[in-house]
């Protein structure tokens, strides 16, 4: 499904500074990653992040093939809305969350997105498949091995090695519901820049109004 606006998640927020500037920036979503990452955050101080984000903006929490007792822990403790899974989490897994989950997938060539089926989800993240990692290498994949997502009839997030300079053209080849982007507007891995989030929701909104 292709949103009339294009939604923008910040992931990787690893600071109540951060998390600030995103909301400022008019960002739609923040991602709170809790898997071995740069960017990992702890329950308290995710619960803190997700307590003084603005009340419109949804708070994701990023789980890489965790226990659903931690998932189900994390949503409680830090008020989570939803739940992106960027692992190998099965379909049934995913059911355990009715209604919160993201579900990312890794992509390479077109036939990555076959699975897509089998998920009963409120979103399909699409990532790069890089080999030995699950996400957040800033590398991006030929988005036009997608072909037409609006024929997977749900809510589809694009996401791996988004910036300013490529967010554009992402949006016009793919038609995402939203964009995903994390090392893209960081000055090292768990800090954002702000100058670098401001240019990208700035292409963002523009590549809006240019297509409008």
């Amino acid at each position: 499904m292709e949103a009339d606006t294009v939604k923008v998640k910040i992931c990787g927020i690893t600071s109540v500074r951060d998390a600030l500037a995103t909301c400022e920036l008019g960002a739609d979503a923040i991602g709170l990653v809790f898997s071995g990452s740069p960017r990992k955050v702890s329950l308290n101080a995710a619960a803190e992040i997700a307590g003084r984000v603005s009340p419109f903006v949804t708070v994701v929490g990023v789980f890489v093939n965790e226990e659903r007792e931690f998932v189900s822990r994390a949503l409680e403790q830090c008020s989570l809305d939803l739940v992106q899974l960027h692992g190998d989490e099965s379909p049934e897994y995913c059911l355990s969350f009715p209604g919160r989950v993201i579900k990312s997938f890794r992509i390479g060539e077109a036939g990555d997105i076959s699975p897509v089926s089998s998920f009963s989800v409120r979103a399909a993240l699409f990532d790069s498949r890089v080999r030995g990692a699950f996400g957040g290498t800033g590398k991006a994949f030929e988005w036009k091995v997608l072909g037409d997502v609006t024929r997977l009839q749900l809510s589809v997030i694009l996401a791996g090695g988004l910036n300013a300079d490529n967010v554009g053209r992402a949006i016009e080849i793919v038609r995402p519901y939203a964009v995903d982007v994390s090392s893209g507007v960081e000055a090292e891995p768990g800090k954002k820049d702000y100058a670098r989030m401001k240019e990208f929701m700035q292409k963002v909104r523009h590549r809006e109004k240019a297509s409008g």
